[in-house]
């Protein structure tokens, strides 16, 4: 997902954060954490911005092994906080308009091996100013991708300190 129509275009600014959202997954999700301890809405949407990269076009990366279409219905149909039936990119539903969001695609053999792969390259173009203002220097993926799996099939997770956000089951 992108936020413009041009996916090699040029953006900045920073993230507009509904906060009205925050405290809804705050209160669906009594189990949520911020570092261990219960946050006030205003201190996870802080944490949310944090994650944000001012100047990258990026926001999510996922991949669909299903159709196009079906998978962004599920992602649309998932309500803030449920794991079903696609809670990946949740930060997404915490982001104020994300209907000026772009849906870019292509269309590839292996989606699991596509998406580290194009995961990889958002991190290896980063800039080192853009990857110190990020949350984690050392996975610096796009705003709302939390994990990547890297060759071996090991899950790597963005340090941003916000457990128990959706349901486990």
């Amino acid at each position: 997902m992108a936020r413009v129509s041009d996916p090699a275009g040029q953006v900045s600014g920073d993230a507009d954060i509904d906060l009205s959202a925050v405290r809804q997954l705050l209160e669906i999700r009594k189990e949520l954490t911020l570092d261990g301890q219960r946050p006030s809405p205003e201190a996870l949407s802080d944490r949310l911005m944090s994650m944000w990269l001012p100047d990258e076009p990026a926001i999510y990366v996922g991949l669909a092994s299903t159709s196009l279409r079906n998978r962004v219905s599920q992602f649309y149909r998932t309500r803030l906080a449920a794991r079903s039936p696609h809670a990946g990119g949740w930060p997404l539903k915490c982001i104020k308009d994300l209907s000026t969001a772009w849906v870019h695609f292509g269309e590839c053999a292996n989606v699991k091996v596509a998406e580290r792969k194009v995961l990889e390259s958002f991190m290896s173009a980063l800039g080192p100013v853009a990857r110190e203002r990020t949350i984690d220097p050392e996975l610096p993926l796009p705003y709302a991708n939390l994990e990547i799996k890297d060759s071996s099939n090991r899950r790597r997770i963005k340090r941003h300190g916000i457990s128990g956000a959706k349901a486990t089951r």
